[in-house]
């Protein structure tokens, strides 16, 4: 009796671990007579349970740090790239306009391209931070929600 139950028990795991928690739950109510094997049958979807679980911690894990990547990135970028070219284009209009060799409308523009850069930047920072609470809550989302 008990190697027929566990081939249908294996039967159902290789299905899937949701698939594996259902068939279990179905023959724990079958199996409710008999106290050891009813035991047996609530290990089991204990532990398809978990490996449910830590199959969709890893999914929400992978899709998350890929958000934190992509935003760590573009927050670097600004930082070592966008925002000193911007100000060095600031700066070489302000320096030809004062040997009047640039006119002013361009240090005007220059400087709103900068203060733009610098905005940008302060969303990518807010973005960067965004990504970064699920991972440092290790993932702990709607915490009350049953997890069958």
């Amino acid at each position: 009796m008990k190697t027929t139950r566990r081939r249908f028990v294996l039967g159902g795991a290789l299905a899937s671990a949701g698939a594996a928690s259902v068939v279990a739950r179905e023959q724990l109510s079958i199996l409710a007579g008999d106290p050891a094997a009813a035991a047996e049958a609530e290990v089991e979807i204990a532990e398809a349970d978990v490996r449910r679980l830590e199959l969709d911690l890893r999914s929400r894990f992978a899709s998350a740090y890929a958000g934190y990547q992509t935003a760590r990135r573009i927050s670097e970028a600004y930082r070592t790239e966008i925002i000193p070219k911007a100000d060095q284009a600031y700066r070489l209009y302000l320096e030809k306009y004062q040997q009047m060799t640039a006119a002013y409308p361009q240090v005007l523009i220059a400087r709103r391209t900068w203060l733009q850069v610098n905005l940008d930047y302060l969303d990518a920072l807010d973005e960067l931070y965004r990504a970064a609470l699920p991972l440092r809550g290790f993932l702990l989302t709607g915490g009350a929600e049953d997890v069958r």
